[in-house]
């Protein structure tokens, strides 16, 4: 394919083992009159941490390779050396769909036409990193997809379309990621022909409306036992399906999943016994909490008995 070709040039930016980019290089590649011309993605031995031990991984850069597209890994996107690669790829646009290199004022000027980001919420909430996870942490509701201009800012550049999604606000983040993919993938779609007909018109976002996240620390991913059980279960949800909240700092023991038990009054928080009905339980200032499926570091030296043999019996008891 030359310069001089009638069809859109993209060049695609994805994490190398991103459920959320295979999507998009699978549809990209087979979209008439669009040409994917390159795809950037991670630097070999680095994988983008959603997606580490999850089942049917996927290898970008092995698709690309298998298509015909050309592939980069850089270190630092906004190389003077990565820059020159893509403009000799005359891309009429750069589509970002979860990367997690910023890009400098070079880089963005490298299209022809625009950098266009596809982000995984309802822009301008929940701008940042892991939007599913703060989503599901909050018991998000009203939710959404966004396919925004990419500018100096993160995630701040005008938006192009959105797509809501609605949900329950008991989902895991594992199913509030799943979700927001397929929807992302449809915006993708629509977004496609405006790609091509070169219509960006876009709407700014208001910074008033702003909600900005970083990436999930130990402490968000830690249980307050001193919480209700409804902001107890959220942690729960919003560290499912890995890698589990941790009932403690340490983070040696970990719950993947778990319920109220019926009826039961407040006990000592944080509390933990073996409950003839139900198990494996754990005390919280409103109730009792169930644990249905759990993991622990059989390694570590600082989980005490008292918490490892319980811990033991109800893995027995899955």
């Amino acid at each position: 394919m030359t310069v001089g070709d009638s069809t859109t040039r993209v060049v695609l930016f994805t994490e190398v083992n991103s459920k959320f980019g295979m999507p998009f290089l699978e549809d990209l590649a087979l979209s008439p009159g669009i040409t994917v011309v390159g795809v950037v993605t991670s630097p070999p031995g680095k994988l983008c941490d959603y997606y580490v031990g999850e089942p049917d991984p996927v290898d970008i850069a092995e698709y690309a390779r298998w298509l015909g597209v050309p592939v980069l890994r850089p270190r630092n996107v906004n190389d003077d050396h990565v820059v020159a690669a893509l403009r000799s790829a005359a891309p009429d646009y750069l589509v970002i769909a979860n990367y997690q290199q910023i890009f400098r004022d070079q880089l963005l000027g490298v299209p022809a036409r625009a950098v266009v980001n596809f982000h995984p919420s309802p822009l301008p909430r929940y701008a940042g990193l892991a939007p599913f996870f703060w989503m599901t942490l909050a018991g998000e509701r009203a939710s959404g997809v966004t396919a925004l201009l990419t500018t100096r800012g993160i995630d701040s550049g005008p938006v192009l379309a959105q797509r809501p999604v609605a949900f329950s606000g008991t989902e895991t983040a594992g199913e509030v990621r799943d979700a927001l993919f397929v929807e992302s993938r449809k915006l993708l779609h629509d977004m496609i022909p405006r790609l091509v007909a070169g219509d960006l018109s876009g709407r700014v976002q208001d910074p008033r409306r702003r909600t900005y996240f970083s990436r999930p620390g130990p402490e968000d991913m830690t249980v307050d036992w001193s919480s209700p059980l409804e902001a107890i279960l959220r942690v729960i949800r919003a560290c499912s399906p890995q890698p589990g909240a941790a009932i403690s700092p340490d983070g040696a023991v970990r719950i993947l999943d778990a319920r109220p038990v019926p009826g039961a009054p407040p006990s000592r928080l944080g509390e933990i016994v073996v409950d003839p009905d139900y198990g494996l339980v754990i005390g919280a200032i409103d109730g009792r909490l169930q644990v249905t499926s759990l993991s622990w570091d059989p390694g570590a030296a600082n989980v005490p008995a008292e918490v490892l043999g319980p811990v033991k019996v109800a893995a027995t008891m899955r």
